[in-house]
């Protein structure tokens, strides 16, 4: 914004203005006046403020303090009227600890206040979450005290203005029961609910404890599960543990009191279970049979041997599968087992299919699991080859040449019998025989020709094949023959022009270039010769194309045929004073690409903190003084903004009107302060009668008394008499705001009107007046005052509160009604096409679970879906997904991600169960009823049946006769003509409902709708499978259950999401040509219809147009008119037209490929048509490169907390790239310029940045933070690089999708050589070392969503693998050594495949401890890299319930043996930090540490100042240059390092003082670069103000300015000289983004100016606007009064 600078006037008059000032994102300074009055006032947005004159404070000056609207306003540590009274800071007695009763009531005792001036307000520290202080006394309380491990620690602060004191005492709460817990049986099958029961009992009489909290522990392999829950009345409790579909071995529980911290074990039982892994098998074979040994595992999964097993075929294949035999199964199974068995097959299926089956390994305890097994059969055929595949040859006329290939078998069987069939030409004759005998498999037979052209066969091209072949299959092997001559002969030109025939001596053309092409074998001949003629002896006979050239004249091409001696042609080139020249220059062209990336941040933050000041108005401001206005300032103090601000003021105050002068207030952003004028309109006559009681009883004025008619009469009437009777003494108004939050969330706080006396402390209710203003519990009615008691009350009160999620009642009833499908275990069928009864057979296999439900429960899904957008509007949708499932949805949590996966899955089978009937009769097929209807179908529709598959009319009757409960005839009518017209049109191979003839019904079943649906559910089952769960139903129930319980742990606070864009640009160069057409023309007319055709050819053949693999850019024109057929040339003149041309990726897509670039020029020239060649130029086109783009956005940010009032360090996180060049050309001088993040959608309008710090190509760190390039990228090869990033708030990124646009110069729309970009949430970067380590970063990401938010697959930076990752949650950890500056531990587990693997474990070290990983070393002594091994630390809070420390140990690794030593070392810590190169204004700071961390600047000014800098991350040099340093100062440095958690080591410091600023010229820097500079001169000269902007002084030496620098120099007569005083009063000059400066007084006291005179007061006035995220004050605890602004 800019600034304004009132006038300056000195000496002893005042005078005061009156101005309105609105401004919008500006800066308005008011006018400024010395003596006793001094005002400045800054609006920013839509504030409004009134400046008015002011005629002093009433009776003295204030002493320490300025004057503000007749009133003293104190200096910070002042008090009084006249600010003379010096403020004392409170001092508190100590205070003993106190031990009380678990749900005692507990009252604190009243702190002792030994000393403190003015009386203070009382906040607690620390304390219980529950309890609550009084402001007034300092008075803990708690209504029922809950038991803890350790003492509640409780710390009370005493707070005036003159500082602070606390006294601390510690809480005991003791509990008063304990819990136990058993279950019955002790051994349990896999995925079985397990029922644990126990009670609570009293400590004090064993009696029952009802109701009470408690914690069920349930450990496993040294993973614990925690479950916070409540007994029954009776003091028992029965919890059905519902263990993972994976989990198997000894489990140990214990129910404790919440209090305690006991992991002593109270119970134990076992699940026994054994998987198949892997659990699907796919084999490819030839029938007979088929050995498959170690194909799978039988793996035992628990703590207790197995016995019994047993295997068994689930399906009928005998016309397939002759025999299938398991071999090596054993009948018992050790704990710890992993016994390999083979598979032996008979396949007896002679014809090529794919067939699928399933064995079921069982035991007598355990549920059998099974193994699908795909079979694919090939059938044994021959296949052939022929070497050379084809034969390219010239022939000679008159002369046999005698051609062979060898044909091989390379297929499985030997051949049928082979013939050779010739082109029907008697050009060609077999040499070797036309019937081959069969070949066996590898055999070759040599195939020989004879190819006679005769001595007179026409010179061409002869293009044809032929064939060998059995007769089922064969090979064709093409043939192509030039047919030349060995004779020679030669060729004689002459070359005349018009002159030949007119000018003296008939001359011939001299300097002609002519050239001569044989069109069969390419051989050229070229002959430059001045004198006319061009001879070529000893030619090859034939057809030769000649090219004439001569300077100045046309050109001239035709064909002849040589067939001996004497050949002889005269070409005639007319003269041309025209001439022109053609060239083809190779170059390069940028290409450039604009990558955008959206990502969704999401966070939980606190409510909004809004705090009024005054909160309070006394009406002495009203009815004792002339006040003009009350200034209300409404602060935010919170990270989110509230919606709707406004502010009501009483309507009832006797003899005065109140009148606001911004309504409604409007949004309040996050950390900003709105300041609200309210204007005061007095009836003074009214205020003398009523008020001070002048009137009597029947209004009429008292003897003696006049009616008031000036404010300086009612000040001097206040001075004297009190308040009159009929003054009530209480109003109220309120501020309100509200936030959004699924509905719409009503907040307000109430300000009250009240004199200098308190209203006192009644105790009234709703509706019933009290003593005095609060709540009593409701609002009623206004009638002299406000009719609510209780006391007074300034804390924020709730008015209503919606749901934050609308849709969560509609969801849980239908999602926890939608009960699992037994029969959707994973049977990897593929049915044929022409028979839709295996299918059926399939489904009649599973009618006993409610199908029809399931059916239905498509529409109880699809609400849901709706509910969500509908919820949403405008702003955001639930996208759907083809099958009529729900997308992940952007404010989805892991459990929330994985139920809706199984939705769809789902909601696939029902709709693939219900597509035989269609929508006939799916909806009844459930029940015994449903089941008895299939069994009745299947026989019907059976291959034995009356009418084979179709159903007759008798079988109609039977079907109808047993047809489930609801359905009707009509309905079952249309579900047999649906089944029998599906058979029919099958049959027809009508397998679609566009392949259907017009007129008849498409009611059929779609066959590609089923082939689809039933590849879905085929991958949906896998997926399930590789999961962990048994069936599609296990997945989905553990998946709705993990979702309840996720939905009862709430978040405390608020959901802000903000969406962030940056945008990413890449260039690189590509290869293109210049192709220039100049034209000289000298002739006396000009050029007119121009046009020039430019023709792209292959080298080797001229017949072929090649422009479609090229894109021609428009012409750029000098001199010509136009080349389109309308251009011009003028006479004498010479012009030009230059093309870029540049290849499409089809170019040359492989090789490099040679192209002619030529064409054509026509014009007209005095009314004559004449056409020119332009003769092609050779070029080289080279492959491209083709480039697949992969962005990685980290998900985990770990930054600063905003629920603790410590500010954490923010850890860089990353946006990972991988580019991989799939093309076979060379990616040259690429680069990728990122900007900065950008917030383009905030609803909540979150207090929040990110920025981008730094960036690394491969592993090296980039010079520019923002750039990263690459050079040149070789084809077939990738790069990788990535940015490294901070935000001001710890969340998680919950979405990101990446798009790209394809910037073509214009005129020249290239091909892209970006074939993809794809995007993904990055869990990690790592670094995949085997088979070996290229040293560069790869990506660890989640690709498919689960429960546990694990990682899925590794994409790595060679080309761009992806791999699947297996995760490990349940690692034994032992050996834990924990120290004061070391750690160590052992933990493994039992691996249970090769490849990738990542493992998660509770973290051994304290959640707070500077403890840092310092190695993690496998058991076979490998030592894990440094990138693939990590720690986080996050605290998830949850309303009413303890916080969650997710405190981890993250390990990637492959081939894992299982067992791993971790230790723990020391955070690093700078050391030797030293300051060199101080100057006035700067210095450099140098210091040793970690190459690799991230470091903070503390700047220390004094005890009450600090700031905080991020330094680049990884900075190798580890130095910081200072700037912007105070002249003259001492300053303390410290440099800390930050490390996971994140935390901030302590840190190292340097004190230094900057050089003194000798001259008389003091240089202050803004936040917007702006510098004002003030002249302090001595004697009888002062300097005025100077500020940025706009500059105006007074009317003696007036001088103004305009730029970023304004000196004011102002001279006052015999006035003496002024003093500077720097650094000892802030000027309100500081903002980020639009400025907005407050206006700053001359006087004694001022920064950067001199006053002249005695008397004058300075007054600042700050506000910050703009975009970076400035961290707001800290929430009060709940109960605490918020502090004033």
């Amino acid at each position: 914004g800019t600034t304004s600078t009132g006038t300056t006037s000195t000496g002893t008059t005042s005078t005061g203005t009156t101005r309105l000032i609105v401004t919008t994102g500006s800066t308005s300074t008011g006018t400024t006046s010395t003596g006793t009055t001094s005002t400045g006032t800054t609006s920013t947005g839509t504030t409004a403020i009134l400046t008015t004159g002011n005629p002093g404070c009433y009776p003295s000056p204030c002493e320490h303090g300025s004057c503000l609207y007749g009133a003293c306003s104190c200096f910070a540590g002042w008090n009084g009227l006249n600010c003379s009274i010096p403020s004392v800071a409170p001092k508190l007695a100590p205070m003993a600890n106190v031990i009380v009763a678990e749900f005692a009531p507990f009252v604190s005792a009243t702190p002792e206040l030994l000393q403190g001036f003015p009386t203070p307000t009382f906040v607690a520290v620390s304390k219980p979450a529950l309890a609550t202080i009084n402001p007034s006394t300092g008075v803990v309380s708690w209504p029922s005290v809950i038991a803890a491990e350790t003492p509640y620690p409780v710390t009370i602060r005493a707070v005036n203005s003159g500082g602070s004191g606390d006294t601390t005492f510690q809480l005991t709460v003791l509990p008063s029961y304990n819990c136990s817990s058993a279950v019955s049986p002790d051994v349990y099958t896999l995925g079985g609910p397990i029922n644990i029961q126990g009670s609570c009992r009293t400590l004090a009489t064993d009696a029952p404890a009802g109701s009470v909290p408690f914690v069920l522990r349930v450990y496993w392999r040294g993973s614990t599960r925690a479950f916070s829950l409540t007994t029954r009345p009776t003091g028992t409790f029965v919890y059905q543990f519902v263990p993972w579909a994976t989990e198997a071995g000894l489990f140990t529980f214990g129910a404790y009191h919440p209090a305690s911290s006991s992991v002593t074990p109270q119970g134990q039982f076992n699940i026994v279970g054994f998987k198949l892994q892997p659990s699907t098998y796919t084999v490819r074979g030839f029938p007979g049979r088929l050995d498959f040994p170690n194909f799978t595992s039988i793996v035992n999964m628990g703590d207790l041997p197995l016995s019994g097993l047993s295997v068994a075929a689930v399906l009928n294949l005998d016309n397939v599968v002759k025999t299938a035999n398991l071999i090596g199964v054993p009948t018992d199974l050790p704990v710890g087992a992993a016994v390999p068995i083979s598979l032996t097959l008979n396949v007896t299926a002679p014809w090529q299919t794919t067939i699928g089956f399933t064995l079921t390994v069982s035991t007598p305890a355990v549920v059998s699991v099974e193994i699908r097994i795909t079979v694919i059969i090939s059938r044994q055929v021959a296949s052939f080859t022929a070497s050379p595949a084809s034969i390219n040859q010239n022939l000679v006329r008159g002369r046999p040449q005698l051609f062979q290939t060898m044909i091989t078998n390379v297929g499985t069987a030997t051949s049928g019998p082979l013939t050779v069939s010739l082109p029907n030409d008697p050009l060609f004759s077999l040499s070797s025989a036309q019937y081959i005998a069969p070949l066996a498999v590898g055999a070759s037979t040599l195939v020989q020709f004879f190819v006679s052209p005769p001595a007179d066969m026409a010179f061409a091209t002869i293009n044809t094949d032929f064939v060998v072949n059995d007769n089922e299959v064969g090979v064709r092997i093409p043939l192509r023959f030039g047919v030349t001559s060995s004779d020679t002969g030669d060729f004689n030109v002459t070359v005349t022009d018009e002159f030949t025939f007119f000018a003296p001596g008939n001359p011939l053309v001299s300097g002609i270039h002519v050239s001569l092409t044989n069109t069969i074998t390419g051989a050229s001949f070229t002959i430059n010769d001045a004198n006319g003629t061009a001879f070529f002896p000893e030619l090859v006979q034939g057809n030769y194309l000649v090219n004439v050239q001569a300077l100045k004249h046309a050109s001239a091409q035709f064909t002849v045929e040589i067939i001996g001696y004497g050949t002889k042609s005269e070409v005639f080139l007319r003269r041309d004073i025209v001439s022109y020249t053609w060239t083809v220059t190779p170059t390069t062209i940028q290409d450039e690409y604009k990558f955008t990336l959206k990502a969704t941040f999401e966070t939980y933050v606190p409510a909004p903190v809004i705090i009024v000041e005054p909160s309070r108005v006394p009406l002495d401001d009203l009815y004792k003084t002339d006040k003009p206005q009350v200034v209300f300032t409404i602060s935010n103090k919170g990270w989110i903004a509230a919606d709707n601000g406004d502010i009501e003021v009483p309507e009832n105050l006797p003899c005065i009107t109140l009148t606001q002068l911004v309504k409604p207030v409007g949004v309040i952003p996050a950390n900003t302060t709105v300041v609200v004028p309210v204007v005061i309109t007095r009836d003074y006559e009214c205020i003398d009668c009523y008020v001070y009681g002048i009137c009597d009883g029947s209004g009429a004025r008292k003897r003696g008394e006049q009616p008031l008619a000036t404010a300086q009469q009612l000040r001097k009437r206040a001075a004297i008499n009190g308040y009159g009777y009929l003054l009530s003494p209480c109003y109220a108004g309120v501020v309100k705001w509200t936030l959004e939050c699924g509905g719409t969330i009503d907040y307000q706080v109430v300000v009250s009107w009240t004199p200098n006396t308190p209203c006192g402390t009644g105790s009234g209710s709703s509706g019933a007046p009290g003593g005095g203003l609060g709540w009593g519990g409701g609002w009623n009615t206004w009638g002299g005052g406000l009719v609510v008691g209780g006391g007074i009350t300034y804390t924020t009160s709730y008015v209503y509160q919606h749901k934050c999620n609308p849709c969560a009642n509609e969801e849980l009833a239908c999602l926890i009604g939608f009960l699992p499908l037994p029969c959707l275990n994973p049977l990897l069928l593929v049915f044929p096409p022409d028979n839709p009864l295996a299918a059926v057979q399939w489904i009649a296999s599973c009618i006993a679970p409610p199908l029809g439900f399931a059916v239905n429960a498509f529409k109880c899904i699809y609400e849901i879906g709706k509910c969500r957008m509908d919820s949403a509007g405008s702003k955001r949708s639930a996208p759907m997904l083809p099958d009529g499932g729900i997308a992940k949805r952007d404010a989805a949590a892991a459990a929330q991600d994985y139920l809706y996966i199984n939705v769809g899955r789902m909601l696939n089978a029902a709709e693939l169960f219900a597509l035989p009937f269609g929508d006939h009769l799916s909806d009844y097929l459930h029940g015994q009823d449903g089941s008895t209807f299939m069994t009745v179908f299947v026989t019907c529709a059976a291959d034995d049946s009356a009418s084979g598959r179709f159903l007759s009319p008798a079988e109609r009757t039977s079907l109808l006769a047993v047809l489930p409960n609801g359905a009707t005839e009509e309905e079952a009518t249309l579900a047999f003509d649906r089944w029998d017209r599906t058979l029919e049109f099958w049959q027809a191979g009508i397998y679609t409902p566009d392949q259907v003839p017009d007129g008849e019904s498409t009611d059929f079943i779609d066959h590609t709708e089923w082939q689809t649906r039933t590849a879905r559910y085929v991958e949906d089952s896998t997926q399930a499978l590789q999961e962990g769960y048994s069936s599609l139903a296990a997945a989905y129930n553990y998946a709705q259950t993990n979702y309840d319980l996720e939905q009862s742990r709430k978040d405390e606070g608020i959901c802000a999401k903000v969406v962030i864009e940056i945008d990413l640009d890449m260039v690189l160069t590509r290869q293109a040509f210049r192709a220039k057409l100049t034209i000289n023309n000298a002739a006396s007319v000009p050029l007119e219809n121009i046009l020039v055709e430019i023709t792209i050819t292959p080298f080797d053949d001229a017949s072929i147009n090649a422009n479609s693999k090229f894109v021609i850019g428009a012409p750029t024109l000098v001199g010509v008119t136009g080349v389109d057929g309308s251009g011009s040339l003028g006479i004498q003149s010479e012009g030009s037209a230059t093309w870029m041309i540049v290849p499409n990726n089809n170019a040359a897509p492989f090789n490099d490929t040679k192209y002619r670039i030529g064409g054509r020029l026509v014009y007209t020239s005095d009314g004559v048509n004449l056409t020119n060649t332009l003769w092609p130029a050779t070029v080289t086109v080279t492959p491209e490169a083709l480039m697949d783009v992969y962005f990685y956005l980290q998900e985990q940010v770990y930054s600063d907390d905003p629920f603790t009032a410590a500010i954490e360090p923010a850890d860089p996180f990353y946006l990972g790239l991988l580019i991989v060049n799939n093309g076979y050309g060379i990616a040259r001088q690429m680069r990728i310029t990122a900007g900065q993040p950008r917030i383009v959608e905030n609803e909540k309008g979150l207090l929040i940045s990110f920025s981008i710090i730094g960036s690394h190509v491969g592993n090296k760190a980039s010079d520019d933070s923002l750039t990263v390039s690459f050079g040149d990228v070789p084809a077939r090869s990738a790069v990788v690089a990535d940015w490294i990033m901070i935000s001001s708030l710890q969340g998680k990124f919950i979405s990101v999708e990446a798009t790209y646009q394809h910037i073509t110069p214009t005129g020249l729309p290239m091909s892209s050589l970006v074939s993809n970009v794809s995007s993904h949430l990055l869990t990690r970067e790592v670094r995949i070392d085997w088979p070996s380590d290229d040293g560069l970063m790869d990506f660890l990401t989640n690709q498919n969503p689960d429960p546990q938010d694990l990682p899925d697959h590794v994409h790595s930076s060679a080309f761009g693998v992806m791999s699947l990752v297996f995760a490990v949650t349940n690692a034994t950890i032992r050996d834990v050594r924990i120290q004061a500056n070391s750690a160590s531990a052992n933990f493994s587990f039992t691996p249970t495949t090769t490849g990738f693997q990542y493992v998660r474990i509770e973290d051994i070290v304290p959640f707070d401890a500077p403890l840092m990983v310092a190695s993690v070393t496998r058991s076979d002594g490998k030592v894990l890299l440094p990138q693939n091994r990590w720690q986080t630390r996050r605290i998830r809070r949850l309303q009413n319930e303890p916080s969650l420390y997710l405190h981890h140990l993250h390990v990637f690794d492959f081939n894992t043996t299982g067992s791993y030593t971790v230790t723990y070392a020391s955070a690093p810590l700078v050391s030797s930090l030293t300051a060199s190169s101080v100057t006035k204004s700067g210095a450099m700071l140098q210091w040793t540490g970690p190459p690799t961390a991230v470091y903070y600047i503390v700047t220390r000014l004094d005890a009450k100042r600090s700031e905080s800098t991020t330094v680049h991350p990884r900075l190798l040099s580890r130095v910081v240059t200072l700037t912007e340093l105070t002249p003259d100062t001492d300053y303390t440095f410290g440099v800390a390092v930050a490390y996971p958690g994140p935390f901030i080591s302590d840190p190292q410091y340097v004190t230094l003082r900057t050089a003194s600023n000798v001259s008389t010229t003091a240089v202050f820097t803004t936040s917007t670069g702006t510098t004002s500079t003030g002249t302090t001169s001595t004697g009888s000269t002062s300097t005025g103000t100077t500020s940025s902007g706009t500059t105006s002084t007074g009317s003696t030496g007036q001088t103004s300015s305009t730029g970023s620098t304004g000196t004011t120099s102002t001279s006052t007569g015999t006035t003496s000289t002024g003093t500077t005083s720097t650094g000892t009063t802030s000027t309100g000059t500081t903002s980020t983004g639009s400025t907005s400066t407050g206006t700053t007084s001359t006087g004694t006291t001022s920064t950067g100016s001199t006053s002249t005179g005695t008397t004058g007061t300075t007054s600042t006035a700050t506000t910050s606007t703009g975009t970076t995220a400035t961290r707001p004050t800290r929430p009060p605890s709940p109960g605490q009064t918020p502090p004033r602004t």
